[in-house]
């Protein structure tokens, strides 16, 4: 399983993840999302790149739960009018795989109070501990919590191509 919580912009159909206390300098001279782009790729981490390591080492062979708790919006311009939803479909190399967002593609996803995490990492947290729950019935209970926590603002989608079944909780006997 990886898990990303913190800040992430989405530029061009790809992802951006941005560890905490990094600075971005010079956005403002950007001009173009292909501008910002290129500086993210030096700066942040893009998730594509994070796919294809546990792709390597996992080699198909077990599940791999990717659990992103961040936003997926453009927040370099705040000024300009959302742009369409240009996530790329997931590779097909990710057979076997999961990614559990936070919100939808373009949405920001909420805080939480400190230490205690947004709604959804509070949701899915208490999710995972239901005995013998399916990832499944786990995104479904997480789902719900989260839509009526933010009055429907966010939700959590999920990528799921996994090719066995996923539990997190198991309880003996299962």
């Amino acid at each position: 399983m990886f898990s990303f919580v913190g800040h992430a912009t989405e530029i061009n159909g790809k992802l951006f993840l941005i560890p905490a206390g990094l600075k971005l300098k010079d956005t403002a001279n950007l001009k173009s999302d292909d501008d910002l782009e290129r500086h993210l790729r030096r700066h942040a981490l893009l998730f594509d790149e994070v796919q294809a390591i546990l792709r390597q080492v996992r080699r198909g062979q077990k599940p791999t739960v990717f659990v992103l708790d961040c936003c997926r919006s453009n927040g370099f311009y705040s000024t300009r009018a959302p742009a369409e939803d240009k996530m790329a479909a997931p590779s097909p190399d990710l057979i076997n795989s999961c990614i559990i967002f936070s919100t939808q593609s373009g949405q920001v996803a909420f805080d939480g109070d400190p230490g205690r995490g947004g709604p959804f990492m509070s949701a899915f947290a208490d999710s995972i501990l239901l005995p013998n729950a399916s990832l499944d019935d786990i995104m479904i209970e997480t789902r719900k919590r989260v839509i009526q926590s933010t009055k429907e603002v966010q939700m959590a989608p999920v990528y799921n191509a996994l090719t066995e079944k996923f539990i997190f909780n198991p309880v003996d006997g299962s």
